[in-house]
């Protein structure tokens, strides 16, 4: 039995528009955030939805101004496009595909538990070392990035319990 085929006309994004620096750019520059607030938002943004379109430079400016990310973007109300990128994507301390060292943590030793938080992802483990504790969380989910770890301590908080 053949296959019959029809012609079909896809639309797709060329540029956009930059919803801080009102700038329009290609669209393969475009950083995207679409996301729906639940039940942890306040009140007021519970089930509100937001759709930000955003170039890598005012990301990184706004990054760097939170100090959400670490680099060396000097002028926050100044484009430089591709020079500003690629220094803060070639900047080491920024975005290492290496893990810190977490063998000087000033806990190791401290039998407890250890609250590991990454980019997307956040784990509560029990264990006597922060690279222990990092390792546990990955073989949960596999990819970590911009890890930080705190130790909570030989009981979970009293908000906290394990179910």
């Amino acid at each position: 039995m053949p296959i019959h085929y029809k012609t079909v006309s896809v639309k797709e994004p060329d540029k956009f528009t930059c919803d801080k620096c009102s700038k329009i750019y290609e669209m393969h520059t475009c950083v995207r955030i679409k996301h729906t607030f639940g039940y942890d938002a306040p009140p007021e943004w519970d089930m509100k939805a937001i759709d930000i379109s955003l170039c890598e430079t005012c990301l990184i400016d706004i990054g760097t101004f939170m100090k959400i990310i670490q680099g060396q973007a000097n002028d926050h109300s100044e484009h430089k496009g591709s020079e500003r990128l690629s220094h803060a994507l070639e900047c080491a301390s920024s975005f290492s595909d290496e893990p810190p060292n977490f063998d000087s943590h000033p806990d190791n030793g401290k039998y407890g538990f250890w609250k590991v938080v990454g980019m997307r992802h956040q784990a509560l483990v029990q264990t006597d070392h922060a690279q222990k504790a990092r390792e546990l969380a990955v073989n949960i989910v596999n990819d970590w990035e911009l890890c930080s770890i705190e130790y909570l301590g030989p009981h979970l908080p009293k908000l906290m319990s394990i179910v």
